[in-house]
């Protein structure tokens, strides 16, 4: 794999500078999920907030998470006619080599949507145990 080609590809194919920092920080894997917050202890399950059986991984939210999945399938099916063929890597990092532009913006910009489901799971979870905690509290009071 080109790194340096994957490292340019949010540059060429993005004017916003969180998708770019979105694209960077999934390729040397930082992006903070479920796994990270469990382990800083910031939640208590690394589970995917979407199917609820795996450790919620940058891979596994990206492409093995089978809700992911499904949503993956069906933009190959319906919005690339099947004409690009999906490998977790060209979802991950897209593709350096040809004229791909239209294809890696679209993939970047669905990457970035679905995590951002991802944090709309997380917040009801951390309103939820907030909450939660308040009543226990008001009611020891």
């Amino acid at each position: 794999m080109d790194w340096k080609a994957m490292y340019a590809i949010p540059f060429k194919h993005a004017l916003s500078t969180k998708l770019r920092y979105f694209q960077f920080k999934v390729l040397h894997n930082i992006l903070v999920v479920n796994k990270y917050l469990k382990l800083v202890g910031i939640l208590n399950s690394d589970l995917c907030d979407f199917w609820l059986n795996d450790i919620e991984s940058i891979t596994h939210l990206f492409w093995d998470c089978p809700v992911t999945h499904q949503l993956i399938l069906k933009f190959q099916e319906h919005t690339l006619n099947n004409q690009i063929i999906l490998s977790m890597n060209s979802f991950l990092f897209g593709i350096s080599k040809g004229n791909f532009c239209h294809f890696n913006f679209v993939i970047l910009y669905a990457k970035y949507y679905i995590f951002l489901q991802s944090l709309k799971m997380l917040d009801y979870r951390l309103n939820y145990l907030r909450n939660s905690w308040n009543i226990i509290t008001t009611l020891n009071e």
